[in-house]
């Protein structure tokens, strides 16, 4: 055991989390469906292909004045130019584009608007998974939009899109098609002898 979880409610307003095939993709750009094993381990992970720098594929939801979201996703390199550029833009915000290297995770830029990035997390197997976080300025559409950075053809592969309200990325919530899903909080009770085995009574320690 190396530890609990215990999260607050929070809902993924990102309806295709899975399936970028559902995104609009721009000139240059094309979404192919289950790829790659996916962090989970199974082959649900997509390849977002671009052969021109601006290659990409997007999806918007609405978004809230004043309202803070975190939008996270995890992507592996798989082949060619390693940079990879993420936009969160329109209405709602003035755009930032934020690139990471999907070989190293690495944070390359980040620029316009005020997004922050909160951190990158390593999984097995080439995976990443990035989370960045936006205050909405105005009510309107909202876009994350996911671009090759180079005329080189590339491909990386893109699994668990989440769009979430909070300064913080909270476990991967899956959606699967028009509507949003909400995952409950968490309320743990330790009790008996789960609870003596590691609270001292008598010293009140742990």
């Amino acid at each position: 055991c190396k530890g609990l979880l215990i999260e607050e409610s929070r809902t993924n307003i990102h309806k295709y989390s899975q399936d970028l095939s559902n995104w609009t993709v721009e000139s240059g750009g094309s979404v192919t469906a289950n790829t790659h094993i996916s962090p989970a381990g199974d082959l649900t992970a997509d390849s977002v292909n671009g052969t021109q720098s601006g290659s990409s594929a997007y999806s918007t939801f609405a978004l809230t004045s004043g309202t803070t979201y975190t939008f996270s996703f995890f992507m592996k390199y798989v082949s060619g130019n390693q940079n990879f550029l993420i936009s969160i833009g329109d209405a709602a915000f003035t755009r930032s584009n934020t690139t990471f290297n999907t070989s190293t995770g690495a944070l390359v830029s980040n620029s316009g608007g005020t997004a922050t990035v909160n951190d990158v997390v390593e999984f097995p197997n080439g995976w990443y998974r990035y989370s960045i976080t936006r205050t909405a300025t105005s009510t309107g559409s909202g876009f994350i939009d996911f671009n090759h950075t180079s005329s080189t053809a590339s491909v990386v592969a893109v699994w668990g899109a989440q769009v979430e309200e909070g300064a913080f990325a909270t476990s991967y919530i899956l959606t699967e098609g028009t509507t949003n899903v909400t995952r409950g909080r968490d309320i743990v009770d330790i009790d008996g002898e789960d609870f003596t085995d590691f609270y001292n009574q008598t010293e009140s320690t742990i």
